[in-house]
């Protein structure tokens, strides 16, 4: 597992037991393996970019062996906001936490998991293939560039789409 992982999950932990002072997580508050060392590294991690406050527990060679931590305010904006805003990335997996109510169209199944990447080329072609009229494609095609082209949107997306102007003259 990869640290950005690690990260998601132990800052998701310290934040479901946010209400305690400080915590001393182990291995047995994961549903996946996750070794002690792995935790204190990754609260380490967590604390240099102040998230968690983390106080570790050295042995007298000056070796991490135990620790205790609490979530800050700025960690708990990193968990209530999916991981943006976050100075470390951080992955959060939320597949296992799924509700759907008053929904159509709803599609689940293997392979549509949502992922930080999109892609807009697929997006694009998918409107210029489908039955509507010149003028609707040309629409929604607009109603798009309008909605990356905003600060906000750019920000968040805009690295990951590097030239969303020649994607949409497709």
């Amino acid at each position: 597992m990869k640290d950005n992982e690690l990260r998601g999950l132990v800052l998701q932990k310290y934040y479901e037991r946010r209400r305690e002072q400080y915590i001393d997580l182990g291995e047995s508050d994961f549903d996946v393996p996750v070794t002690k060392q792995d935790i204190l590294y990754i609260s380490s991690q967590l604390a240099d970019h102040e998230l968690i406050k983390f106080v570790p527990a050295l042995d007298n060679t000056g070796q991490l062996i135990d620790g205790r931590g609490h979530i800050l305010a700025a960690g708990v904006d990193v968990v209530e906001n999916g991981g943006v805003g976050s100075p470390v990335t951080i992955t959060f997996d939320h597949s296992s936490h799924v509700s759907v109510a008053n929904s159509s169209n709803i599609q689940m199944g293997d392979g549509n998991i949502q992922a930080g990447d999109i892609n807009i080329h697929k997006l694009v072609m998918a409107i210029n293939h489908s039955n509507a009229s010149d003028a609707e494609k040309k629409e929604a095609k607009s109603r798009l560039e309008r909605f990356l082209e905003h600060p906000l949107v750019n920000t968040i997306i805009g690295k990951a789409i590097p030239d969303i102007g020649q994607i949409l003259k497709l």
